[in-house]
Formats: C-alpha cells, structure tokens, sequence
C-alpha cells in the first residue's frame, strides 16, 4: 500500500520529531519514573492526539494509514505510547460512544491536548448500581498508564449489562498502586474504595457501550500492530549497520554467510509483517468499516512474532554489547515483550483467527 502524499507528511514530521527529540535518549531516561514524560505536551501540541476524531466532533478527520504511519515512526524511537493510549485506543472509545454532552466535552478536551487516559482492556471488573450513576466497588489491574493521566475508561458492569465509563482519577479517592512494565513505563492497578465513586463519566450502556470498546479495541490493536512494525524496523536497521561497521578476521561480519542468511529471515519477516498490516489498515480505511476482525488478529499476530522474533536475535548478533543497559539493543527488544502483550498476544490473536474459522464452517 503506497503513501498518499499527506501520509508521507505525517511520516517525515513523525521521523523528524523523533530525530529533533531525542526519543531513545528518553525512553532510556524515563524508565521507572511516572508522570508525563515532555512527549505529551508536543504531540497533544502537534495535533496527533485527536488525529483519528472525526471532523463533526472538532478533530481532524484522519485516516488510519496516517496514524498507522504515525504509530510506526514514533515506535523506531520508541515514542509512541501516548499516542497509542489516549490518541487511538482512549479517542476512538469516546468516539464511538453515541453522541452526548459528556462525549462532546471529553473529546473537545482530548483534540486540544488538555485530555491524557488510559484503557483498562483486561484484568479486574467494575460493578455499577443499576441506574450506572455511580461504582460501587472493584478493580483495574495492570492498567498501562502513569497516575498523571485525567483518567481511565473501562467497561463496568451491573446487572449483566455493561456500561463503557470514565473513571476519573482526581478526587475519586481510589487506591493506587504504581508497576513497571519491562521496558520501564508506567502502569496502575486501581481499587475502588469501600464508600463507592460517584463522579464517574458514563459514556455508553448497554450493548452500546461493548460495541463501543470492543471496536476501538480492534482499531487499537491495528495501531499497536504499526508500532511493532516501527520497532523490528529500528531493531534491524541497528543490526544491519552492525554487521556492516563490525570487522572480523579482516571482514565486516554481516559477510559471514550465518549472519547473511539470519539478517535476510529477518528482513522477509519484516516485509511479510509490512503487507498483512497494510490489509488490516486498509479494511479499517474501507468505506463499509470492519467487515471482519480476521485481518486485525492475523496482523497482530504476523508482527508480534516478527518483532519479537528481529528484536531477540539482535541481541545475539551484536554478541555481549548486544546485552549491555547502555546500547540501544535491549531497549527494542524490552518494547516489543511490552507491544506484543498489549491487547494480546499472538497466542491469543490465532485462538481468535481459529475461532472465527469455526464460527463461519
């Protein structure tokens, strides 16, 4: 699938921010640490946090290649996260709630810069009471996000029907408990107290409000698919210089036929990875919407294996620099471990692909 020529803007503005930043130098710095990193307020500033906001609702209308192109140059400096929590997954839950004062506000705020969340897609269940004015009681585990964002949507549930909720963080009271994923970002497991919550946005219910998540959920994972994409790309460009720089017995080691051979697998996975993504972004560009989520689950898979598979082997053809804290290496290797688990796995995405094979038989 070739650039359009606003896609290609996208992608050079993304590839120079990265460049004029100093992404990796970041990264590095920021492991373990919470709160925004200065990322945010430039991409909210640079408009890329409300890039997939329909123009009825004050954003910019973009197409998902943009973002995808978007997600896959930030991720070659491992600066993606922000967009891909609050600007995809968090945006396009909001957009897809049925329309709203609430959905109004949040989003008016989220195109502005002035609205940072994060998405509870697994662990952990919320119960509401049967108006859905208020939480009574549960639990968000492993919510990857940092406490400085505004808040965190979820699906609650009560009385067997689900409500799609934003679960503020400041005067909520909830109990916060800080992690670190293996790359060193941030993620939050919350309580709710014993007393309830009751300033809780509600933006959808019924089987709205799982229609809702679950598309954006789909739509997120075609994103994180891009960022893994960007991630293998950087991790075996590192490679290939390496080899190419590296002398041994008087040769540049990338000459010896066992590394020659390993660095050409790689490359065809990274171009196999490349084309099954571009089918996913393409039906998700598609006038008729997501016919079907087969494409996304087959793409998450294809790329979750090969960034893991370029990143790991990385490690080993540097030889021991490969495995210092100091070199680039391991931080690609440590963002796929992080990419590949978010909104599962490729496990999880071939049981998903199986399963709607059964389903249609």
């Amino acid at each position: 699938m070739a650039d359009t020529e606003q896609t290609r803007l996208i992608r050079d503005s993304a590839a120079a921010f990265v460049r004029r930043s100093d992404g990796l130098k970041i990264a590095r710095d920021s492991r373990c640490r919470d709160g925004l990193t200065p990322l945010h307020s430039v991409m909210a500033e640079s408009g890329w946090l409300g890039m997939l906001v329909p123009e009825d609702d004050g954003g910019y209308g973009g197409r998902f290649s943009d973002m995808a192109a978007l997600c896959e140059e930030l991720a070659k400096g491992l600066a993606e996260m922000p967009v891909l929590r609050t600007g995809v997954f968090g945006c396009r839950s909001l957009v897809h709630a049925p329309p709203s004062a609430t959905r109004t506000r949040l989003l008016e705020r989220l195109v502005a810069g002035e609205l940072h969340l994060g998405v509870a897609w697994h662990g952990g269940e919320l119960q509401m009471t049967d108006d859905a004015g208020s939480i009574t009681s549960g639990r968000l585990e492993h919510v990857p996000c940092d406490s400085a964002v505004d808040g965190v949507v979820a699906l609650a549930v009560s009385q067997g029907n689900h409500a799609l909720v934003l679960l503020p963080f400041e005067g909520a009271k909830l109990t916060v408990e800080r992690e670190w994923l293996v790359d060193g970002t941030p993620a939050v497991s919350l309580t709710v107290p014993g007393s309830g919550i009751d300033a809780v946005e509600v933006l959808a219910t019924g089987e709205a409000a799982r229609n809702a998540f679950q598309t954006a959920r789909l739509e997120a994972t075609v994103m994180a698919s891009a960022a893994l994409l960007g991630v293998m790309s950087a991790s075996f460009e590192l490679t290939r210089s390496y080899l190419c720089t590296r002398v041994q017995f008087g040769k540049p080691i990338g000459s010896f036929q066992a590394l020659a051979h390993r660095s050409v697998d790689q490359y065809v996975q990274q171009q196999l990875a490349r084309d099954v993504l571009a089918q996913a972004i393409e039906a998700l560009d598609a006038q008729s919407g997501l016919r079907s989520p087969a494409v996304v689950h087959r793409a998450k898979a294809r790329c979750s294996d090969a960034a893991m598979k370029i990143t790991r082997e990385s490690i080993q053809m540097h030889g021991a620099i490969g495995f210092t804290d100091e070199y680039d290496a391991g931080l690609f290797l440590k963002r796929a471990i992080v990419l590949n688990a978010w909104l599962g796995n490729s496990a999880y995405h071939r049981r998903c692909y199986n399963n709607l094979d059964k389903e249609t038989a």
